[in-house]
């Protein structure tokens, strides 16, 4: 799994590689926790474009991070989920609870 973010009018967004195993979470959850800290940032963003797997552990991670926005009161949202991903977001019913876009762009826009 590799992650990197930037940040763009104010949306931080944050791309993920790979697989999500269990092995990797505490390195994402660092790094999650450290972009909440960024300052002036309104919304995050998850472009999951080039994501291959992601396993139980992973959807609780990213919902914990979901979660962690919303007390913060920003915008959040996913991109650019590919058929698996998808799949797995509507078996654990994550599609009915978090904003999910086709682009990043689409998703930056939606958060102005």
């Amino acid at each position: 799994m590799k992650f990197n973010h930037h940040i763009k009018d104010n949306v931080c967004i944050m791309r993920i590689e790979g697989e999500i195993l269990r092995q990797q979470i505490d390195k994402l959850e660092t790094h999650i926790r450290q972009l909440l800290e960024i300052p002036n940032v309104e919304a995050f963003i998850v472009n999951l474009k080039k994501m291959t797997y992601l396993s139980s552990p992973g959807v609780g991670l990213l919902m914990t991070f979901y979660k962690r926005v919303q007390k913060l009161e920003k915008g959040f949202g996913f991109c650019h989920l590919d058929d698996e991903v998808q799949q797995t977001f509507k078996a654990t019913k994550l599609d009915l609870i978090v904003k999910i876009y086709d682009t990043e762009e689409e998703a930056i826009a939606a958060q102005k």
